[in-house]
């Protein structure tokens, strides 16, 4: 009689039980977060512990709640935001202001010794950064680049309108990568190469010459790896805790 009594009692008081976990909609089984925090709370209740979820309960929730949202919604109004467009737009003038210097300032082929590991050279780059299907034919060239360059445009569009305000890092590393983008897709269809000008190199190591472009793209690429293993060890942490 205890027994049966004290599982009338658990259905009455925690709703979860009784329907199941089927008996939920949808939208309440993707809201996980709020499942387990109720059969948390139906605990603290039949042990006779305040029902209140704790603060690293609720941080819990709203961290994890927040990244699912986020990482389902598509918002244009992410895609105006004006530090992200003053990024890409920076990016891009820069990489076409240094290109025409070098053009108008040095012949091609030569080069201006700096350091000891750093000159300025003028390079003609007819494939993709740091000299990636140099030797392709144009035709190759003209088919891969057209294509890649229209999925990386999209994806980096979508990705950019889908990361939440808060993620700044990540949304600034997304922005360099597109406007570096956008600079040497800029060369390559109205001149079908790319002028290249800084090479770095030390002793018999010698990196390919690369641009304004092709920084920007490095940079961003590292700031995304750097935010998304910087994400990884907070959730890690909130997990833990």
């Amino acid at each position: 009689m205890e027994l049966g009594k004290i599982r009338r009692d658990r259905r009455d008081f925690c709703p979860v039980y009784s329907e199941g976990a089927f008996a939920h909609s949808r939208a309440e089984r993707l809201d996980w977060p709020k499942l387990l925090l109720e059969r948390i709370s139906w605990h603290n209740g039949a042990t006779g512990i305040l029902s209140r979820p704790t603060e690293k309960q609720l941080k819990i929730r709203e961290r994890i709640g927040e990244d699912l949202n986020a990482a389902q919604k598509f918002d244009w109004k992410l895609l105006r935001s004006p530090l992200h467009i003053w990024i890409c737009f920076g990016v891009l003038v820069l990489d076409q202001l240094t290109k025409w210097i070098v053009i108008w300032t040095m012949p091609l082929g030569s080069k201006i010794e700096l350091l000891s590991f750093f000159e300025l050279v003028h390079i003609k780059n007819r494939g993709a950064a740091f000299g990636i299907f140099h030797d392709a034919s144009p035709a190759f060239r003209a088919i891969f680049f057209g294509i890649v360059t229209l999925v990386c445009v999209w994806l980096l569009l979508n990705w950019l309108g889908s990361t939440p305000v808060r993620e700044r890092l990540q949304r600034i590393g997304l922005s360099l990568i597109l406007g570096g983008a956008l600079g040497n897709v800029i060369d390559r269809v109205f001149f079908g190469e790319v002028t290249d000008f800084v090479h770095v190199f030390y002793r018999n190591f010698s990196w390919p010459a690369f641009n304004v472009a092709d920084s920007a793209i490095s940079v961003g690429v590292v700031l995304i790896l750097g935010t998304v293993f910087w994400q990884w060890l907070q959730k890690r942490r909130l997990r833990a805790s």
